[in-house]
């Protein structure tokens, strides 16, 4: 874990005489190996697959290393799974059509809105760069491809879709950003959220998006004007700047 590449393995273990690549097959004395999703979804994999990456097989690699390398991966999927919980990242639907909508923006909603511009103005780049600057390399190399092509993409096609229809494209990176913090709050076992300018977070910094998603409301923001969409047409149920939003109180 923390390892991704054949090539860093081979470095930190440059001590090991055997991992001196000097040597042409098949003679060599070390093999890359990998066991990977056949459909290269790590979120959602069909079958895994066990691969000899050399252009020639050693003539000393046995089924028995076979069966070792099967062993460090169960070894690996366990850890895998008790940093990502994989199952909460693929029930992640539109809430613009699975949540029943408020009939009205409240106090409750407002105070998420303006936890979530505050704390969306900490992030040195994107929320979506956020959860990965924390995360585990090897995780996130695993699973950030598979989560763009098996949740994004049904899912943000969807938000888009509704969001888009009632406000237009100006927004997207605004949408785009409610779908990263809602997939990020499934990753676990991050004691420091550190990727923020002045702030350092013990807990989930963007737990208010997705408090909005699950009352069915979905953020979105231009550069100017903040709005608050909710129900299968994104009607805009509140909009108002940034002023507006910084100086919100819970008085009336």
């Amino acid at each position: 874990m923390g390892m991704d590449s054949h090539e860093d393995i081979r470095q930190e273990y440059m001590h090991d005489q055997d991992l001196k690549d000097n040597i042409e097959p098949p003679d060599n004395t070390f093999a890359r190996i990998e066991i990977c999703p056949e459909n290269g979804d790590y979120v959602n994999p069909s079958i895994w697959v066990y691969a000899i990456d050399e252009r020639v097989k050693p003539e000393w690699l046995t089924d028995e290393h076979e069966i070792m390398a099967w062993s460090a991966w169960k070894q690996w999927i366990k850890e895998l799974r008790s940093l990502v919980d994989m199952s909460g990242v693929l029930q992640l639907k539109n809430p613009l059509l699975c949540v029943q909508p408020p009939r009205r923006i409240e106090k409750k909603h407002l105070v998420l809105l303006k936890e979530a511009s505050r704390v969306r103005s900490c992030v040195r780049s994107s929320i979506w760069d956020s959860v990965g600057y924390c995360v585990n390399d090897s995780v996130w190399d695993c699973v950030r491809s598979s989560v763009r092509c098996s949740v994004g993409s049904s899912v943000w096609s969807s938000v888009w879709d509704s969001v888009r229809s009632s406000v237009g494209s100006c927004v997207r990176d605004s949408v785009w950003e409610s779908i990263w913090a809602n997939i990020g709050v499934h990753f676990k076992g991050i004691k420091k959220w550190e990727y923020t300018k002045n702030l350092i977070y013990t807990k989930y910094p963007f737990m208010a998006e997705v408090k909005l998603w699950r009352w069915g409301v979905v953020p979105s923001f231009d550069g100017t004007i903040w709005r608050l969409h909710a129900g299968k047409d994104a009607k805009i149920l509140w909009s108002g700047t940034q002023e507006d939003v910084d100086n919100y109180t819970l008085s009336p």
